[in-house]
């Protein structure tokens, strides 16, 4: 087994042979084109305000246009995820935009740190208290935080916990729910309240940047 395994490890992907990747039109970015980071607390903490020094906003929104590029999304055909090619898709496009710097926000960042592995730096906000607790009581009853980034899996494992975890982790849920009003915090057992608390787990979204070097500041 452990030749096996080891045999396994060392095998390349053969996919990575056939994938190229070439630019996009600008019809691939206008159905984003409303969704701008224009102000991002954790880009000014990153870059030491640097984009906030120029006292207008216009004058501010215009510096972050000439030096700021950011990941909106990254989508890889599920037939291919696990392989690593999202990390290197990332690393490979990032030289290929001539931008200063090149930025991501990941609502899932702790759990799939891809950005990181591509070489781009995290700062990540800290947690809310009630999403510490709802995590720790996920874990207590075998939800781990891997588990989180399948809604069906971790929808699937609540189901099947016994009654009185069960009884535990309602609470838990319910109770973290509050906070979102009574509408929400009723929300049956079902895959729509799974989906939807696992998404404010977490809602402070890690954000992560990386600097061309080879690209000078456009100011």
């Amino acid at each position: 087994m452990s030749l096996w395994l080891k045999r396994i490890s060392i095998m390349q992907c053969t996919i990575k042979k056939y994938l190229k990747i070439v630019p996009g039109s600008i019809a691939d970015y206008k159905p984003l084109s409303r969704f701008p980071a224009c102000a991002v607390q954790l880009r000014n903490f990153a870059t030491k305000g640097l984009f906030t020094k120029l006292g207008s906003a216009n004058a501010n929104m215009q510096i972050i246009n000439n030096n700021i590029r950011t990941i909106a999304r990254v989508i890889i055909e599920p037939r291919y995820r696990a392989l690593g090619l999202a990390y290197e898709l990332v690393q490979k496009t990032m030289p290929m935009l001539n931008m200063p710097y090149i930025e991501a926000l990941a609502v899932m960042g702790k759990v799939n740190p891809f950005f990181e592995k591509a070489g781009m730096i995290k700062f990540a906000a800290a947690e809310s208290s009630r999403s510490v607790k709802l995590r720790q009581a996920l874990s207590v009853v075998g939800i781990e935080l891997a588990d989180l980034v399948d809604i069906e899996r971790t929808h699937a494992k609540i189901g099947s916990l016994n009654q009185k975890a069960k009884c535990f982790i309602e609470k838990q849920i319910t109770d973290f729910l509050s906070a979102y009003g009574r509408r929400v915090s009723n929300l049956p057992n079902s895959l729509k309240r799974t989906e939807f608390f696992i998404s404010r787990l977490s809602e402070r979204p890690v954000y992560y940047i990386w600097r061309n070097d080879n690209c000078d500041l456009k100011i």
